[in-house]
């Protein structure tokens, strides 16, 4: 029931974004105003978050369904190619140095916290890989630390 559950849910979102990839592949609109547009950043942003979730979640799967899991996965793939690139315009568009530093350190402090999180809400070791991405994660923090030290 739960896959059932989890495939019905991931059909819909495909079906959703593969809606949203018509409205994204028009033509580019003026900037909106700045309190309207840092929202619907963070929608494309959740969003793209969301699809590689889901593209993850179907990889686990080891049924066929079909062959509609793996046409899903490439729905889903496209999806998240065309989120990339509207998250690459809303950084020509909206990132001056000031910004993009205050964004390296945002992304530092949600990573930190994350860190936090894997660290000590969590009994099971998973195999060492909870470790390993602890390791990694705190890798990328002292890449995004020196990024925002140099000038």
């Amino acid at each position: 029931m739960k896959r059932t559950l989890f495939l019905s849910s991931a059909a819909i979102g495909a079906a959703t974004i593969a809606a949203s990839s018509a409205a994204l592949a028009q033509p580019a609109t003026p900037p909106l105003e700045a309190a309207h547009q840092g929202h619907s950043n963070e929608a494309i942003r959740e969003a793209y978050g969301a699809v590689a979730e889901s593209i993850d979640e179907l990889n686990l799967e080891q049924a066929d369904y079909g062959g509609h899991r793996v046409a899903a996965i490439a729905d889903l793939q496209a999806a998240k190619a065309e989120l990339l690139e509207a998250l690459k315009i809303r950084h020509s568009l909206d990132r001056a140095q000031q910004r993009s530093d205050a964004y390296l350190g945002a992304d530092t402090n949600y990573l930190t916290r994350v860190v936090g999180n894997l660290s000590t809400n969590i009994d099971t070791d998973y195999a060492g890989h909870r470790v390993a991405a602890i390791a990694a994660i705190n890798k990328a923090i002292t890449e995004l630390d020196a990024a925002r030290t140099h000038p």
